[in-house]
């Protein structure tokens, strides 16, 4: 994920969840092959 996506995603949830002196940590995984595949 680009850098600043990260940002701004943190920059959004500051805004909607204030919380002075607490760090925002994301945790970003990859997705499954099997989300790929369309299910019939």
């Amino acid at each position: 994920m680009p850098t600043s996506y990260e940002q701004f995603l943190k920059n959004k949830y500051r805004e909607k969840h204030p919380a002075p002196g607490i760090p925002v940590v994301l945790s970003v995984r990859s997705r499954d092959r099997r989300d790929f595949i369309e299910k019939g």
